[in-house]
C-alpha cells in the first residue's frame, strides 16, 4: 500500500492516507 502511495501524485496521497487510517480505526473499533 506504502509503494502505491509513493507512485501517485502528492495531491493524492493525503485522501488516500485519511482514508487508510479510517479503516484502520475501523477494524480496531469492530475489534472491541
Amino acid at each position: 500500500m506504502r509503494a502505491a502511495s509513493i507512485i501517485l501524485p502528492r495531491d493524492d496521497v493525503a485522501p488516500r492516507t485519511a482514508c487508510f487510517l479510517a479503516q484502520q480505526s475501523a477494524e480496531k473499533a469492530s475489534q472491541f
